[in-house]
């Protein structure tokens, strides 16, 4: 499967970003680190560093939720500064963005234009559903329940700190979030709609853990398959997730797809 910029501006082709596309910023993004951050720069204990979420679960019960907040508010918030490869993405102006991290560098990015911002919502939000909408215009967000694709889409499935800080991290968290996702209440009908038969390309992703797999599986629901940029030998997970979701693999990182994108401008 080829994909070309063109089909990123007309929405075709879904850009589906993880952690790795954080490098060269001023956020922790490997597992370690960030777990490191959440937890005040102390170790914890070796079963608790293999996984954020588990971390995060051990963090929140003991120390409360509103410390585990306090905490991702403070990792993710506003003064981080957008990296080099988030401000070359926004340049190349690709219709539909899920960004699956949880700063909020390309919002920032993104408020100089007008955009919508769908933004996902942890358990303790108490609101009705997983999911809200909002249009950016006029210098701030407002709510809003449809997007009518002539804007650019903003997903961020797993929270950010903008409008309000809330974030899907802790083990409780993503069995919530996945629960309303199966059920079909993580998502409004208009991007259920919109999905169908479109194409992703995945940059800056792993998907050796079945948290990641699950979400993807759930965001990505009827679409075709796609391409993943990877350098590295895919684990076995993410061998038979590959298979399972379509997804080819092509031998080049985040960096180097994005340049192969610019060329074509």
């Amino acid at each position: 499967m080829e994909v070309c910029l063109q089909d990123l501006q007309s929405g075709k082709t879904i850009v589906y970003l993880g952690a790795q596309t954080l490098q060269n910023s001023s956020i922790p993004w490997e597992k370690e680190s960030l777990i490191l951050a959440l937890n005040g720069g102390r170790a914890m204990v070796p079963k608790l560093m293999k996984e954020v979420a588990k971390a995060a679960m051990a963090i929140e019960q003991r120390r409360g939720r509103g410390h585990l907040e306090g905490m991702c508010a403070k990792i993710f918030g506003l003064d981080n500064e957008p990296n080099d490869f988030q401000k070359r993405l926004v340049k190349l102006k690709p219709l539909v963005v899920v960004d699956t991290n949880y700063d909020a560098s390309l919002p920032l990015l993104y408020q100089k234009m007008p955009h919508f911002l769908l933004k996902g919502f942890a358990r303790v939000a108490a609101k009705p559903s997983r999911f809200e909408g909002y249009i950016y215009k006029d210098g701030k967000y407002e709510r809003s329940d449809f997007w009518d694709g002539t804007i650019p889409l903003l997903y961020k499935p797993l929270g950010a700190i903008l409008p309000e800080p809330n974030f899907v991290i802790s083990d409780a968290d993503f069995v919530d979030w996945l629960t309303e996702a199966m059920g079909g209440f993580a998502f409004p009908k208009w991007f259920k709609e919109f999905r169908k038969g479109k194409n992703t390309i995945f940059l800056g992703t792993s998907f050796s853990l079945d948290t990641s797999r699950m979400v993807a599986r759930e965001i990505l629901q009827n679409t075709t398959g796609g391409i993943i940029a990877k350098k590295d030998l895919p684990t076995k997970g993410e061998e038979r997730f590959f298979k399972q979701q379509k997804i080819s693999c092509i031998k080049m990182d985040y960096l180097e797809f994005i340049q192969k994108l610019e060329s074509e401008k």
